[in-house]
């Protein structure tokens, strides 16, 4: 059994990147436009746009991938997007915050 090493590639990177947009779109909901619902929306744009980039940057192509190119768009991306996640997990201390911590540590893991 030969499988595609882009194919297997393009699985691993974006399903995490699937699971962060779910769970970000998730507490999107349940913000319902109050606290962290900026930062969520954030978090949310980034995320497809780094699943943009993914897809382009791994788009037909069959035997190895190098994404090394790529890591000076996405890298800045990652990084913004582990900030915003802190800043929401600082802001999730406070009271009814620790319903949503389990999602934002999905997020992070996801990451």
């Amino acid at each position: 059994m030969s499988a595609d090493p882009a194919a297997q590639l393009r699985h691993e990177l974006r399903t995490p990147l699937n699971h962060i947009i779910g769970y970000a779109e998730m507490l999107l909901e349940d913000a319902a436009g109050g606290a962290g619902a900026a930062d969520l929306q954030a978090l949310l744009a980034d995320a497809r746009h780094l699943l943009a980039r993914l897809d382009e940057a791994l788009a037909h192509r069959a035997g190895p991938v190098d994404l090394g190119a790529a890591r000076d768009t996405l890298d800045p991306l990652i990084a913004r997007m582990d900030a915003v996640v802190a800043r929401l997990m600082d802001q999730a201390g406070g009271a009814g915050g620790d319903a949503l911590r389990p999602d934002l540590e999905r997020i992070r893991t996801a990451l």
